[in-house]
């Protein structure tokens, strides 16, 4: 399925003033990136990331942006992440920064390798938190597109099958406090669900995503 071939269901089901919104606000993240530098390797590392993670920002002195695109990889807001990252701290798995007149649903950051076509025979994954991507992507080698919120969850679903209507999409709860939801939009969804505890040999439930009837649209 090309890029071109794709209609946005967010955009297309929106009301005029919603839609209206969301541009305004549109306009004001494409100016700030403007103003904004790349965050380097050592910024990304203060954050709890990789240096893998591509495209964001650093603006003010303790502040990671992370942008997020819809599925033509147009850009439709930012969000902010702690610059300082406790992995067992109260800034754990810190929900970012959000404007609420921006628009959130169907709006993803994509980590990992891309995908081409109608994504027959492939897997992504869609994980909340930006500090899961990395883990999902390393264990499965399979890409994953950041949700950010739960609200998120169903509508990101939904445009990731519009774009790609024969790969595999499936949810990743890497915690116990995550999975309940993510099982329920799962079930909004029609797809599949995994949950694991907090290490990174959670993810061998992937195996059955590539053979499971019920991931297929």
């Amino acid at each position: 399925m090309t890029a071109h071939a794709y209609q946005d269901p967010i955009v297309s089901s929106a009301e005029p003033a919603t839609l209206e919104r969301w541009r305004t606000a549109q306009k004001r993240v494409r100016y700030d990136v403007t103003t904004y530098r790349n965050a380097s390797a050592s910024d990304l590392r203060s954050a709890g990331l990789p240096s893998s993670m591509r495209g964001m920002y650093r603006h003010g002195e303790h502040a990671i942006s992370v942008p997020m695109y819809d599925m033509h990889g147009e850009l439709w807001a930012l969000l902010s992440l702690p610059h300082k990252y406790h992995p067992d701290g109260p800034n754990d798995f810190h929900r970012p920064g959000w404007t609420l007149s921006g628009r959130l649903l169907g709006l993803h950051y994509w980590h990992g390798p891309q995908i081409e076509g109608d994504g027959g025979g492939k897997a992504i994954g869609i994980v909340e938190h930006v500090h899961d991507a990395p883990t999902w992507v390393s264990e499965t080698r399979t890409p994953c597109a950041v949700a950010f919120h739960p609200d998120n969850f169903t509508a990101l679903a939904a445009a990731l099958h519009a774009m790609y209507p024969r790969a595999a999409v499936v949810f990743w709860a890497r915690r116990a406090t995550q999975a309940a939801t993510m099982q329920d939009a799962a079930h909004a969804a029609g797809i599949y669900a995994v949950h694991g505890s907090d290490g990174p040999d959670t993810v061998p439930a992937l195996r059955k995503v590539h053979a499971a009837k019920e991931v297929q649209p």
